[in-house]
């Protein structure tokens, strides 16, 4: 099958002040309406991208697992925080992944935007979060959304579903490197795009020994060929 396929290089500083703009530093509460699991859930671990429990990076905790819903999915919250100070509110499914040096990312939860809606809970944007400083990671790679791209991260590498949204939507297989700041994009030719409000109908990729799955396609090591099986 041919496939487009592009290769970018992404300006992205881990180390430095570069990394982002000064985060808020105010405490932010788990919503109101989160339903607490009590000690169901091992503490200081976190669910990574994989659904496998895993150590948080030195230094973090992630405390006060609750149960969350948003208008259409739900999900695991917990409170991050480092030397005793909150740093996010975050989507325990997808977890705390340590990139680069000092540099994490995770998914922030947000409560109800108004008193109205205190039932529903909304996901944040992915975010790249450097010593009190974060980046939003969805403004600095292309096709990656909140709710529907589905990272997985090995390391310094994350994977995600691209999707280009409009009159004619475009799926991508997409590959970035914390490490070497490079991004791979991969179109998925033929891909029919549902209508959906469910945030995990695409599978997480998945990489084995001969390439990356993602759901039905197999694209290979160097992102330059996809097959649909």
């Amino acid at each position: 099958m041919h496939a487009l396929t592009c290769r970018l290089t992404v300006l992205l500083t881990l180390a430095g002040p570069a990394c982002g703009r000064e985060g808020e530093k105010r405490p932010v509460p788990p919503p109101r309406t989160a339903v607490p699991l009590g000690t169901a859930l091992p503490r200081p671990l976190t669910l990574d991208s994989t659904r496998v429990l895993a150590v948080l990076p030195h230094g973090l905790t992630l405390v006060g697992f609750a149960r969350y819903s948003t208008m259409t999915n739900e999900g695991t919250l917990a409170v991050l925080g480092a030397a005793g100070a909150t740093i996010d509110t975050v989507e325990a499914g997808f977890g705390v992944h340590q990139v680069g040096r000092d540099s994490i990312v995770f998914q922030p939860v947000r409560g109800a935007p108004s008193p109205d809606a205190e039932s529903w809970h909304q996901l944040g944007q992915f975010t790249l979060y450097y010593q009190g400083r974060r980046s939003t990671l969805n403004q600095l790679l292309p096709y990656l959304h909140q709710c529907f791209s589905q990272p997985a991260i090995d390391g310094a590498v994350i994977y995600y579903w691209g999707l280009a949204l409009g009159d004619t939507p475009r799926v991508y297989a997409a590959r970035f490197s914390f490490a070497s700041r490079s991004l791979d994009t991969l179109q998925l030719v033929g891909f029919d795009l549902p209508a959906t409000d469910d945030c995990g109908f695409l599978p997480p990729p998945a990489r084995d020994s001969s390439g990356f799955a993602f759901g039905e396609y197999r694209v290979s090591e160097d992102f330059r060929h996809a097959q649909r099986r």
